[in-house]
């Protein structure tokens, strides 16, 4: 699944619309909020989002079943 796809799925479940997503962000505009969720994303907007949706991001080696969080 597509990062995207999994903030806007969170979105979803949690009812929340863009206009509510801009104002947890900070952000004047929720054209910029809707352009980030509807293109690829780079890793540093995917963290804003899990941080103000109060997420975590995790990476699992799956050789070794380690999970690594990411933090920043």
């Amino acid at each position: 699944m597509k990062a995207n796809d999994i903030v806007k799925s969170i979105m979803k479940t949690r009812e929340m619309t863009q206009g509510d997503l801009t104002k947890m962000l900070g952000v004047s505009s929720q054209s910029g909020v809707s352009a980030k969720l509807n293109r690829d994303m780079r890793i540093s907007t995917l963290m804003e989002f899990v941080h103000v949706l109060d997420c975590s991001l995790t990476i699992t080696d799956t050789k070794t079943g380690v999970v690594y969080e990411i933090t920043e």
